[in-house]
């Protein structure tokens, strides 16, 4: 076995990051929560679907906060890949407030569908791009030896050959565009003038209103990264023990051998 704690980044083992980064998806599901319950303040807690999830993100935040630590987290992969789902949570600011307008909101039924039906698209489309780049990586046997290495005794995913592969090998965009980011950012500034006419059609907050449109590409951004994790910290290592028998655990430090410089 390689000496993985010494090799990685001690702030980076799934003990401390694992508790420490639930702090993310607790922020967020609480933000989540107040934006569930003012879109529908008439509706209690307990009737609100929306709220009920948001706050078990909460509680399941707050127990993973504990949970590493009590059980000694160690470098494998499934442990490694929980910081997926904590960065996966952004997505919370965008489609918690589409939700809200959807489920709450007094707009037209085609109107919602359009604008449900667009957020689902656009993220279905920006995921599987994830799950495409994977799949090309793991049937070509040069590329998947960049990502995963395998030893005597287990294999182990390479942080650096993964960062190589996206950035210099196939240089893949992992984020949406900045031109996509700003205008999001614009087109919702766009609704102030307008707020009295966009709270009347749609029967939500501007808030929500505008977070459902800014929001979107940060949405994107966070879903897609956590599709990302879930590939290579899941899925694949998966395959690879039922495959070789072999635990796959998280090397940051190695680089592989046939990486671009």
């Amino acid at each position: 076995m390689r000496t993985l704690d010494t090799m990685n980044l001690a702030m980076a083992h799934p003990k401390q990051l694992g508790s420490l980064g639930a702090l993310v998806p607790l922020t967020l599901g609480a933000c989540a929560v107040a934006l569930a319950e003012g879109a529908a303040p008439r509706l209690a807690f307990n009737s609100n679907p929306l709220s009920l999830f948001c706050a078990a993100v909460c509680i399941a935040s707050c127990g993973l906060m504990i949970w590493p630590r009590l059980f000694g987290w160690g470098w494998e992969t499934k442990y490694f890949g929980v910081s997926s789902a904590y960065i996966g949570s952004v997505a919370l600011l965008g489609v918690i407030p589409c939700l809200t307008l959807v489920f709450y909101g007094t707009a037209p039924w085609p109107i919602k569908a359009c604008i449900a039906l667009t957020y689902i698209t656009l993220h279905a489309r920006w995921c599987w791009r994830f799950v495409l780049l994977y799949r090309r990586i793991h049937d070509d046997p040069v590329l998947c030896g960049q990502l995963y290495q395998e030893d005597d005794d287990a294999v182990y995913y390479l942080q650096k050959g993964d960062r190589s592969l996206i950035e210099k090998t196939l240089k893949f965009e992992q984020f949406p565009s900045n031109t996509f980011f700003i205008s999001a950012f614009l087109l919702s500034l766009a609704v102030i003038p307008f707020m009295s006419d966009a709270k009347s059609l749609f029967g939500i907050p501007v808030v929500q209103i505008m977070l459902t449109i800014c929001a979107l590409p940060v949405s994107m951004m966070g879903l897609g990264l956590a599709t990302r994790g879930w590939l290579v910290f899941y899925h694949y290592p998966g395959l690879i023990k039922k495959a070789t028998g072999k635990q796959v655990y998280v090397d940051m430090d190695t680089k592989p051998p046939n990486a671009q410089k």
